[in-house]
């Protein structure tokens, strides 16, 4: 018999771990504990994204992407309500000009493909949008939206204390192996024995696995800035330019907050380190980009944040789904860890929860 022992441990308090622990709650299941190794829930790329609730029209159709990303808005969307939260069904413009069409009406044709409401924008909307930006033809998807993620990541905090679930900070995993069938987690030198543990670490969940001795898949990861107008913007609906190719995001676009401010973001440098610092030079870069497609002077727009998204690079090639690994996948029994939960992760969170409860439960 071990010392501190916890049935189940979720490894990492973000938006996906903490939607998990509250499905296995939903079901009735409260034998678990949320490690985090962070001071606050939502320290990295939780808390450091648009809060765009995407649509699912971007990605391939057998993708894990689109089928967590349309089952995910449609939860989101009801939980909100539910728990009144802030939730803002404003819809979004993709856009671009003469000389692009036939890329526009592509990514038109794989939306609908995909089970996505889009319509043509019409001539009357293409006018006012081209007041803002460089736009010649647009669609429009109705059902994208936009969420506070600081205000449900404190609402599923709050509700996940309330009934007693603990939630530990600052725990930093240093040794992780497996012992008697179920794994021994030392963190800040006391350790935990647990049967099942789900690694939803988010930007460190590659190094938790390491310590496993899995060593097939690395950390890509890319960094996104952020700049503020300083001026009124449309904000009627999201304007989004169509995606470049082989581009590492969906391009710089306008992202809406709940006081109705505008921001232009992200870009997508490649970096090899998680790190949140500024600098003159990238948010210039960044600054670029806005110009490119907006319209709006360099002057009106100021420095906001940085988020760090995690892609993945499996058995040597880059992986663009999200990753889930079981022991059919890595060989371990009762392992569950979850990879590459970038955009639309934020989105899937509740339905990739229902997906990971259903294996545990």
């Amino acid at each position: 018999m071990h010392d501190n022992h916890i049935p189940l441990v979720i490894l990492g308090g973000g938006i996906i771990g903490l939607t998990i622990a509250n499905e296995l709650l939903e079901s009735g299941f409260k034998d678990f504990c949320i490690l985090d190794k962070a001071q606050y829930l939502g320290d990295h790329s939780s808390g450091r994204n648009s809060g765009v609730m995407h649509a699912g029209l971007y990605y391939p159709k057998d993708s894990l992407k689109r089928k967590f990303c349309i089952e995910g808005l449609s939860l989101w969307k009801d939980f909100c309500k539910k728990h009144n939260l802030f939730h803002k069904n404003c819809g979004k413009y993709i856009f671009t000009t003469e000389e692009n069409e036939s890329s526009l009406l592509e990514l038109f044709e794989r939306a609908k493909n995909n089970g996505v409401e889009v319509r043509l924008a019409t001539s009357q909307e293409v006018s006012t949008i081209s007041e803002y930006a460089n736009a010649d033809i647009a669609f429009f998807s109705p059902n994208t939206s936009i969420i506070d993620p600081s205000e449900c990541i404190s609402f599923l905090k709050n509700h996940l204390e309330k009934n007693d679930i603990p939630i530990l900070l600052n725990q930093k995993v240093e040794r992780l192996e497996v012992v008697d069938g179920g794994f021994l987690i030392q963190v800040n030198g006391e350790e935990i024995y647990t049967e099942k543990l789900i690694n939803a670490c988010g930007l460190g969940a590659v190094d938790v696995r390491e310590k496993l001795g899995l060593k097939n898949i690395q950390n890509k990861l890319v960094k996104g800035h952020y700049v503020r107008s300083q001026i009124p913007f449309f904000n009627d609906s999201l304007l989004y330019p169509i995606p470049l190719k082989n581009l590492k995001g969906l391009g710089v676009h306008t992202c809406i907050d709940s006081d109705g401010s505008i921001k232009f973001g992200p870009d997508a440098q490649d970096t090899n380190s998680v790190d949140y610092s500024l600098n003159a030079e990238n948010i210039e870069l960044l600054k670029n980009e806005v110009l490119q497609n907006f319209k709006i002077t360099r002057d009106k727009l100021s420095e906001d944040y940085v988020g760090v998204r995690s892609k993945i690079i499996k058995d040597g090639e880059l992986y663009t789904d999200f990753y889930i690994g079981d022991d059919s996948e890595h060989g371990i029994k009762n392992y569950i860890e979850l990879l590459g939960i970038e955009s639309p992760g934020f989105t899937s969170s509740l339905a990739l929860a229902k997906f990971i409860s259903n294996l545990i439960v």
